[in-house]
């Protein structure tokens, strides 16, 4: 939830976002993560959740295992009519054809502790101790109501690695890769692999997370990531819609946001845009800092990614401070790209396009 009262969005809030974005060709897609990480819903609606139980009792907080309520309730209709009506209001502020609907990290040991959760997955034929079966069911209920709002739902990955029968109608985008947490996830195109072949078309953000930041330029490693790199046929390859950079906020805030963005999410930027040929990180190099160079002209504080300056670009005044310059807006009347079909790269195409 927020920190405080007066850090929410308004729906007037979300409009100005939406038309700002519009304006300058950005499409805005909201994410609503369920049924895990959904422990500030209960605060306000605790229906919403499933009760963790411990030594026969309901809403236990176990250290190390699980909060006191954890997870959607997949077992009261209640759940679902709320969120049939709470996606109508998102449906209705979001012009978008496409929501995503989160999905991952869904953990079972609350579910496994609930004995009500238990005599609910006997009554869906469910074996005991299926909880996959159970998350899926949970998964396909919430993708139903979206697609009869006529609108199409992106998930992170986790519900098929888990082996959920997720609808190949649903975009999967995918985030696990080694080099996050070793001790817990394999190589990325083994992710990749696995999605494709079972036929879902992907968003690829495995090693494009900005906020892991490691010392030096880095951004070499975002740039040399090539999703379309895997040993896959052009099938599959077709099935790779395009990527997005991630910037997770646990460390985050106003205060560091665009410096840790910027330049180097205009990396992974060339890499979606550019001929799988153009692979120089020296050429590369000249390009991102002068453009990192721009965007320091325009306000934006973007951090350098190599010792240097940007010589004369800077407009100061005579105290030699720099000033802010401000781009107009772009006129109305802008069409906003609809690409919902990748087609297989050669050396001559972008990944998106």
């Amino acid at each position: 939830g927020a920190f405080a009262a007066h850090e929410t969005y308004s729906q007037q809030d979300i409009l100005d976002i939406i038309q700002y974005a519009r304006l300058r060709a950005i499409r805005v897609l909201p994410e609503f993560d369920s049924p895990a990480h959904v422990y500030a819903w209960g605060k306000g609606i605790p229906e919403l959740l499933t009760s963790c139980w411990s030594d026969g009792k309901p809403n236990q907080f176990v250290p190390n295992l699980h909060a006191d309520m954890e997870n959607m309730d997949p077992s009261s209709n209640y759940t679902f009519e709320f969120l049939a009506e709470f996606f109508q209001e998102i449906k209705d502020l979001f012009v978008d054809n496409y929501l995503h609907l989160g999905m991952d990290e869904a953990l079972y040991q609350c579910w496994q502790s609930n004995p009500d959760i238990a005599s609910f997955m006997k009554h869906l034929g469910l074996a005991a101790g299926d909880y996959v079966g159970l998350e899926q069911y949970y998964d396909e209920r919430l993708l139903t109501i979206v697609k009869n709002m006529d609108r199409k739902s992106v998930i992170w990955e986790d519900p098929i690695n888990n082996g959920a029968n997720i609808s190949r109608s649903t975009l999967i985008q995918l985030w696990k890769d080694y080099n996050l947490a070793p001790a817990l996830f394999e190589p990325w195109p083994t992710y990749m692999k696995s999605a494709l072949t079972a036929g879902y078309h992907v968003i690829f953000s495995s090693c494009w997370y900005l906020n892991k930041i490691n010392y030096g330029q880095d951004w070499k490693n975002l740039y040399t990531c090539d999703p379309a790199s895997i040993n896959a046929t052009e099938e599959e390859l077709s099935h790779i819609l395009g990527g997005e950079a991630c910037t997770w906020t646990e460390y985050i805030d106003e205060n560091n946001l665009l410096q840790t963005a910027w330049p180097r999410a205009a990396a992974v930027a060339e890499r979606l845009w550019s001929p799988a040929n153009i692979t120089s990180t020296d050429d590369a190099a000249f390009r991102l800092d002068q453009h990192r160079c721009r965007l320091i002209r325009q306000g934006i504080p973007a951090a350098p990614i190599s010792p240097g300056f940007c010589h004369d670009d800077y407009n100061t005044d005579n105290s030699g401070v720099h000033q802010l310059q401000l781009l107009q807006d772009p006129q109305d009347g802008l069409s906003l790209p609809t690409a919902e079909s990748g087609s297989v790269r050669d050396s001559q195409k972008p990944i998106v396009g």
